[in-house]
């Protein structure tokens, strides 16, 4: 039985993906010019003609056979109902509608659900996996998390084909197919995908939220260890079934899992803890993991900006002289100079004797400018005419005093002023700097 997306007023554009029961369409429509795109889920029930044959092979009935492929689409709808309860927010796929028909002969359906359109993270990390990626991934599905558990709601089946990618870079949970709500005593039910089910539900116990918890771990562990699961080998080596069932039976035993291929110590840390094999070593609360990897994005950050000033000090530091002076004399400063540097280097031959003329603004932007940048110490000039500099000369819009210079020793002054002593101020003129 074939089944063709026929949303009214929308045309199939492409087809995104292809599974057992049915296929994911980008599907389009002109609105006053404007196209405007979605995603189609097509369901058939059952698939063919073949399927009731056999289920009529094993001794049931057309009526025991119809009331089997009712009972799916009651999930079906119940997954619908699940994910429109959850529209709205930014880290679950909108589901805006649902149609089905029952087939001619009676016996099953046609379920068509629309959605919005985004991209699978499978077919979008097709290369290898940053380590910001892996965060930003972890930190959008924690977020999914804790709406699933305010509706209460177990996802069971948290894996990479059922995490998207919207065209703005948000992750977003989808396919709860088999996602219920959560019971106070959740009966084990062995239910979702091998490679990412948390052992409690392979073993059949009891389990709630940190199933979840488990199986977004073990999604952050398949993204830092190159596709592959724990107690695989990796890329290029191909493991075997009999590979991949030792590894599974490892998992599922308790062995202590290794540490993912990739990734920082602090990164490794949390997933390790969400895929904890006893759930009351996970992490109690989706809002605990996020917090943990919210705090390991604050501190990359702060990392950064400590890179990217270490850099732009050393810039200042290493910066020659650009030719502006003539013998002794600087050139007029009708503006200001291109760069930092060079702005050092003018100040320098002020401290040396050589009057500067300022301007109260830097581009426009008062000037207030400390000797040691964003608390870095500023080398700025190791030493004037011999003395060593470790104080700190700030440049103030005009009329106001510059603060003190102190333990710099004697320095030239301008012909016909005393020399500056240490302690001693200094007045912005519009000649220059003049003692105070």
């Amino acid at each position: 039985m074939e089944t063709r997306p026929t949303w009214p007023g929308w045309e199939n554009v492409r087809l995104i993906g292809k599974g057992s029961f049915g296929a994911v369409y980008e599907i389009q429509r002109d609105v006053f010019g404007t196209l405007e795109k979605a995603a189609l889920k097509v369901i058939s029930i059952p698939q063919s003609e073949s399927d009731v044959a056999e289920l009529q092979a094993d001794g049931y009935d057309m009526a025991s056979i119809s009331e089997r492929y009712n009972s799916y689409l009651k999930e079906i709808v119940n997954e619908y109902s699940l994910m429109a309860a959850l529209k709205g927010n930014s880290n679950i796929v909108d589901c805006d509608d649902l149609h089905y028909t029952q087939h001619e002969d009676g016996i099953g359906w046609d379920i068509l659900i629309k959605m919005e359109l985004l991209e699978p993270v499978t077919k979008v990390f097709t290369g290898d996996i940053s380590e910001e990626q892996a965060i930003r991934l972890g930190k959008d599905i924690c977020q999914a998390l804790i709406l699933c558990k305010k509706r209460n709601i177990v996802h069971r089946d948290i894996k990479p084909q059922n995490i998207f990618i919207s065209r703005d870079g948000v992750f977003k949970l989808g396919d709860f197919g088999i996602a219920k709500v959560a019971e106070s005593t959740t009966t084990g039910t062995k239910t979702g995908t091998y490679r990412y089910m948390a052992p409690e539900v392979y073993n059949n116990r009891p389990y709630g939220g940190a199933a979840d918890i488990y199986s977004l771990g073990m999604v952050l562990y398949w993204m830092l260890n190159e596709k592959r699961s724990p107690f695989l080998p990796l890329p290029p080596r191909v493991p075997s079934a009999q590979m991949e069932e030792d590894a599974k039976y490892r998992r599922f035993a308790g062995e202590a899992i290794p540490e993912p291929a990739h990734g920082t110590d602090a990164l490794k840390r949390i997933v390790l803890k969400a895929c904890a094999f006893d759930p009351e070593n996970r992490y109690k609360q989706p809002e605990e993991m996020l917090q943990d990897l919210e705090q390991l994005t604050s501190v990359a950050g702060e990392k950064r900006s400590s890179f990217v000033q270490a850099d732009l000090d050393a810039t200042i530091l290493d910066e020659e002289p650009s030719g502006h002076t003539n013998g002794n004399q600087p050139e007029p400063m009708d503006e200001w100079p291109e760069t930092l540097g060079e702005m050092k280097k003018r100040m320098d031959e002020s401290f040396r004797g050589q009057p500067v003329q300022m301007d109260a603004s830097f581009r426009g932007q008062p000037v207030q400018m400390d000797a040691s940048f964003r608390g870095q110490a500023s080398q700025m000039d190791t030493s004037f005419h011999g003395q060593p500099a470790s104080g700190a000369a700030q440049v103030q819009p005009y009329g106001q005093p510059v603060q003190s210079i102190t333990q710099f020793g004697e320095f030239l002054a301008p012909p016909g002023q005393n020399p500056v002593q240490p302690g001693q101020g200094l007045t912005q003129s519009g000649q220059g700097l003049t003692q105070s």
